[in-house]
């Protein structure tokens, strides 16, 4: 996805989240961040500096972040008072945001 001329990684699973949620008139968790890439196959793919992320979304108020599997390791840093919700497909994602 390009914003503004410059690419930027990690948009796609939110966007199509958001998507999902406009088609179903399901309004998404309003606690929830999505973050990923997202395949041609359906799969979701890791992005860079996740933990960062996360940390930005503990910021903000959030409380659930959805996230490539491949990204939720054991050396995750996670803030206190964040869910991480691992998921490896575009209907695992669609099941954390309760859209499936």
């Amino acid at each position: 996805m390009r914003v503004l001329g410059r690419p930027r990684q990690g948009n796609d699973l939110g966007v199509l989240a958001a998507l999902a949620s406009s088609f179903r008139n399901v309004p998404l968790p309003p606690d929830s961040v999505f973050v990923g890439e997202v395949g041609l196959g359906g799969e979701i793919r890791s992005v860079a500096r996740i933990e960062e992320r996360v940390a930005e979304a503990s910021r903000l108020g959030f409380a659930t972040v959805v996230l490539p599997r491949r990204n939720a390791t054991a050396r995750l840093k996670t803030p206190a008072g964040i869910r991480i919700v691992p998921v490896e497909t575009v209907a695992e994602a669609l099941a954390a945001a309760r859209l499936e």
